[in-house]
């Protein structure tokens, strides 16, 4: 369907109610089938007892594939206990939010499901009730549509669990003690399924499960030498302090390498098949050829060293330093990095090339200096800054739409003079706009959050959006 295609890869958020009363909005007319080949999202949150009980017989239920369970817990009144069957056949994105002590439960899931996610009620909860996640994913037939399954590392296997065949992605990270009670299909692989390693025969079994692809090093049993981790594993993490990684320690055919503290490597030592990189606490000079050529996302924390050209690969697309903070140079940033932050940055200015020109997201969230000689960025799309002032027109002079995030909203500039016709603006501190040169002169759709406008004050055919 046409229209469906239109409509692909959002997700919005919807009440009951709304969906009996926007019964022809496009969102709410598609089918099923429609909503999951394309990605199409409507989700629903369900509190407590009373939210359940609407739900259970709201004519249309239906229409809402993503559903949010913040309950079930055992204080709510009502029924004593959780019936499954209230969910109906279309639900293609279920969560669950579960305490310490939540209802029993009983029936089983909508075979439309193709996500299922099972987090912890809230941070306070340091238990959840292992019973009622069992119970739910014990109701998982073998084989059906689902292909995501995400539970809290507070809960452990303690039986005999056949994995479904279908399931594609297990967000998951455990022990062993718990792992080896799960079945998987031949040749089955559980993406982001993780190891906690506790002891080096944890890694003699891992060797012979390459359905585990994910390593999570948080205390050291060892040191990392050669063939200690097996070839198959994808990604590892790295938390305890100190770590030293040595030359052919890592796998060949390593996707992902995540690093909590310090960490030693000479170079050139991490593997060429590395794309994503996070090094939260890198404290000092970043070398040539420290990361390997084809890295595309780079996380650099208690990273504060002038940084020298050539020293980021040119295949970069995502960098993130948030504790930047000295002079960039022109051309020192890889031409094709889309998405930038420097949340720390407090130059004066960005001098002239110093900013990708492919930037689409770009988060500088405390810079309160100028734009003037950087220059437009014709492909941004997400900018997140201090505030809003008289260089930031030409930084946007020809963006059509953007998201736009500020902590203080307007302080001495305008947007008047941009290109932008399609705009949502967040403001942390609450400001009215009262002048209409204050807005794009162009705008037709505005979507404003932390500001009190005057309609009277929009352009012409400008459509406020709620």
């Amino acid at each position: 369907m046409v229209r469906a295609k239109i409509l692909a890869n959002i997700s919005v958020s919807v009440g009951l109610d709304q969906l009996a009363r926007d019964r022809d909005n496009p969102l709410y007319t598609l089918s099923p089938k429609n909503k999951l080949d394309n990605n199409i999202f409507l989700k629903l949150t369900i509190y407590d007892q009373e939210d359940i009980e609407n739900y259970r017989t709201h004519s249309q239920r239906h229409k809402a594939n993503s559903v949010t369970v913040r309950y079930p817990k055992e204080s709510d009144e009502g029924d004593e206990s959780f019936d499954l069957h209230d969910l109906c056949d279309g639900v293609h994105r279920l969560t669950f939010e579960v305490g310490s002590s939540a209802k029993p439960c009983q029936g089983a899931l909508p075979n439309s499901i193709t996500d299922l996610c099972m987090t912890k009620a809230n941070g306070l909860e340091i238990l959840i009730d292992q019973f009622f996640v069992s119970k739910v994913i014990s109701t998982l037939p073998t084989s059906t549509s689902i292909q995501s399954l995400t539970l809290p590392k507070e809960y452990r296997f303690t039986s005999r669990f056949v994995v479904p065949s279908s399931l594609v992605t297990l967000n998951y990270e455990s022990v062993y003690d718990s792992l080896q009670w799960l079945v998987v299909s031949p040749g089955q692989v559980l993406n982001n399924c993780t190891i906690d390693i506790k002891s080096i025969e944890d890694f003699v079994w891992l060797e012979k499960n390459i359905w585990i692809t994910c390593v999570a090093l948080r205390q050291q049993v060892c040191d990392i030498v050669p063939n200690l981790i097996p070839q198959h594993v994808s990604k590892v993490e790295i938390e305890y302090d100190n770590a030293e990684i040595q030359e052919g320690t890592l796998p060949k055919m390593l996707q992902a390498l995540i690093c909590y503290n310090e960490i030693f490597f000479p170079k050139p030592v991490l593997p060429l098949s590395l794309k994503h990189v996070e090094l939260k606490k890198y404290p000092r000079k970043l070398e040539k050829d420290i990361l390997p050529a084809g890295i595309q996302h780079l996380l650099l924390c208690g990273f504060n060293e002038t940084l020298e050209p050539d020293v980021l690969p040119s295949s970069l697309t995502k960098l993130l330093m948030y504790d930047y903070d000295q002079v960039l140079h022109p051309f020192v940033l890889p031409q094709g990095i889309t998405e930038l932050n420097l949340f720390r940055y407090k130059q004066p200015t960005f001098l002239s090339h110093s900013l990708p020109a492919a930037l689409v997201k770009l988060e500088i969230q405390i810079f309160q200096g100028s734009f003037d000689s950087l220059g437009a960025l014709d492909n941004l799309r997400h900018l997140a800054v201090f505030a809003i002032d008289d260089s930031l027109s030409i930084l946007l002079a020809n963006v059509k739409k953007l998201k736009l995030w500020t902590s203080l909203g307007f302080r001495s500039g305008s947007l008047y003079d941009t290109s932008i016709e399609d705009l949502y603006i967040y403001s942390y501190q609450r400001m009215a706009i009262a002048s209409p040169t204050l807005l794009p002169q162009h705008l037709k759709r505005l979507k404003a959050i932390g500001f009190d406008i005057n309609k009277d004050i929009l352009p012409p055919g400008c459509k406020l959006a709620r």
